[in-house]
């Protein structure tokens, strides 16, 4: 069994999903309150996707995710290349 341990320590990342905005949910997956608890217990490794499968929801609701990602308490969101995370800072 897996011990518990603050994500930090494991490297583990966590990704902000806007698709629920553009559906009956209305509210990205996470929601705020659970990247803040993210941050709060050390995560560092944030990613922001979404799948769009047509055209027309290609980066819709990806504003909304990083204006998330700041007011969480990020400063950077990771991309990965080769499966290593690589920082790029919020704007």
């Amino acid at each position: 069994r897996e011990s518990l341990s603050p994500p930090a320590q494991k490297q583990r990342g966590l990704e902000i999903d806007p698709d629920g905005l553009r559906r009956e949910i209305g509210q990205t997956s996470p929601t705020l309150e659970y990247v803040r608890l993210f941050r709060e217990l050390g995560g560092e490794i944030l990613t922001v996707g979404a799948d769009a499968h047509c055209a027309q929801d290609l980066g819709a609701g990806l504003e909304t995710a990083i204006d998330m990602a700041k007011e969480a308490g990020f400063s950077y969101f990771a991309f990965y290349k080769k499966h290593e995370p690589r920082m790029l800072r919020l704007l």
